[in-house]
């Protein structure tokens, strides 16, 4: 069965992450004959403390980062970051605030779109 849905309908989700790592890249592009650069800015840095399989202790470490937003032609529906990774209770969390800024189908904003 096969449903054709309206593009204001859609409400597209999906969760990305983020550490200090994140902007330290090996590869870089530029045109011929120009330089590259690498301009770094870190909004917040919190640090935690993690678990070192390697030395079997604890250690300082920086946390990562889930940002999990809610997009629609409307704009940004609803968005939730946390430090760490998400889990099906911060998931079904997020789910919550989003439902506050949904619609009864077939409205606007009405249906919710997410990989697995």
């Amino acid at each position: 069965m096969t449903t054709t849905y309206r593009a204001d309908q859609l409400v597209f989700i999906d969760e990305a992450t983020c550490n200090r790592n994140t902007a330290k890249q090996a590869w870089a592009w530029v045109p011929i004959g120009e330089h590259a650069w690498r301009h770094n800015v870190y909004i917040r840095r919190i640090k935690c403390v993690c678990y070192s399989s390697l030395l079997s202790s604890l250690s300082d470490c920086f946390c990562r980062y889930s940002v999990l937003p809610a997009l629609s032609l409307s704009g940004v529906l609803h968005l939730d970051v946390i430090a760490g990774s998400y889990n099906a209770a911060s998931f079904n969390s997020f789910i919550d605030g989003l439902l506050d800024n949904m619609n009864p189908y077939p409205g606007p904003n009405s249906v919710i779109v997410t990989w697995g």
